[in-house]
């Protein structure tokens, strides 16, 4: 496997590489007491570190390549940015190299240990996204919580700023915001961005007005969405039609594409016409929606205010078309779940955060740690490699390392990967 910049920091930030009597390429000994802090943008690569040359103690910069030369070609002497460097790092020393005010940068050729060089191997050679043979018992039980919090965290953090980007564009408006996401999260990834789309097409205003009829609520998302039939043999589905072409009259409405909802390799109870079902159901039955929510002290009530049951007609139908054995078709409770994790959680963490209150977001917090774990293909194979996880905020956690570090083959820039390269032997 080729060598990059990033494995030769990888080895100089955790010493894998032989350590024995080191010396500058003319001869003078080398004490690494402190290999720096890695620096993620634009400079040298290490800062801080504190390096014993000789006799004398030096504190400053340290920058890596793979061969001497590429101080050169990447300009670094021309870049006063650079005259601080104390150490070059190398695997080939091919030239000698000189800061901006001539003198010379001393060198270090290092050679890594084979135990990382085969440990990198194996990484690139393994057709598995999850390429750790580390368990939590090879780590601090602390340092695991750690890692599983701070990702956690990161994830919510991205959460927010897409919800922050929606809050701009709806000029603040905290309802609007709660109600589409809400309605995104209704579509359970596969039809989510539909269903986004259909609460779109369907401002508060026109839905308040309407609230009061469960009937006409229905005839309005089932027409808009662009499912509701042309023509039916069905009281009840000739009743929504014609109630949607009253509303679509009124209100000038212009329904969707039909084609744009996903119906296959999905199972009836997740097809988007159930989903709306219970999502009209939702609407029709809590008035008051956001501030319900934000009012209840735990998880329990909160699944509660989302156990509703859609309308007679979807208890005995998964399509507009072809009657089904009788179900309520009400939410399950882990779909309750997935809603709040998904877009409770991350909602009242920024509208916490907005208005100054502290209690908000540590509700929501403890709300995410309340909620048992997700159990998906991502959490199953982190499971079976010995990853014990409690709550949601953990599966939380180690799906957002999946989608950040493992599906990216970034093992080397991951915490836990950190800690597979900290367990080389010397």
């Amino acid at each position: 496997m080729k060598l990059t910049e990033l494995h030769i920091q990888q080895a100089w930030q955790h010493r894998l590489y032989h350590t024995k009597s080191l010396r500058t390429s003319d001869g003078k000994e080398i004490e690494v007491i402190h290999p720096g802090y890695l620096h993620q943008d634009a400079g040298p690569d290490f800062f801080q570190a504190r390096i014993r040359i000789g006799d004398t103690l030096w504190v400053g910069n340290v920058e890596i390549h793979q061969k001497a030369s590429e101080w050169y070609s990447h300009g670094h002497d021309r870049q006063a940015s650079y005259d601080n460097v104390i150490l070059h790092v190398v695997i080939h020393n091919d030239r000698k190299v000189f800061r901006k005010t001539g003198e010379e940068v001393p060198c270090l050729e290092i050679v890594l240990l084979p135990e990382y060089t085969n440990k990198l191997d194996d990484w690139a050679s393994c057709k598995e996204w999850l390429r750790c043979d580390v368990a939590p018992e090879k780590m601090s039980i602390l340092h695991y919580h750690f890692i599983l919090q701070r990702h956690a965290i990161d994830r919510l953090e991205r959460k927010a700023d897409e919800m922050k980007s929606l809050l701009h564009w709806s000029m603040n408006d905290w309802r609007h915001v709660f109600y589409y996401l809400l309605a995104r999260s209704f579509g359970f990834r596969i039809n989510s961005d539909p269903m986004e789309r259909l609460a779109r097409s369907i401002p508060l205003a026109i839905l308040s007005k309407e609230r009061g009829s469960r009937q006409r609520l229905e005839a309005l998302f089932f027409g808009q969405s662009g499912l509701l039939p042309l023509e039916s043999n069905d009281p009840q589905v000739i009743q929504w039609i014609l109630d949607y072409r009253f509303l679509q009259n009124k209100y000038g409405l212009s329904p969707m594409d039909a084609s744009v909802w996903k119906f296959m390799r999905t199972r009836p109870s997740n097809f988007p016409t159930v989903r709306i079902a219970q999502f009209v159901a939702l609407l029709s039955q809590r008035t008051h929606l956001l501030s319900e929510t934000l009012e209840k002290a735990s998880v329990e009530d909160v699944v509660t205010l989302f156990d509703v049951v859609p309308s007679t007609y979807w208890q005995t139908h998964y399509q507009f078309k072809n009657s089904s054995r009788q179900s309520t078709k009400r939410l399950s409770k882990t779909a309750i779940n997935n809603i709040i994790i998904n877009t409770i959680v991350p909602f009242l963490l920024v509208y916490g955060e907005r208005l100054n209150r502290e209690d908000w977001k540590e509700k929501a917090l403890n709300w995410l740690q309340s909620i048992p774990y997700e159990k998906n293909f991502i959490t199953k194979i982190w499971h079976e490699r010995g990853f014990e996880l409690e709550h949601a905020m953990d599966s939380q956690a180690l799906i957002s390392l999946h989608h950040q570090f493992c599906i990216k083959n970034k093992c080397l820039e991951c915490d836990i990967g950190h800690v597979l390269l900290e367990n080389i032997k010397h």
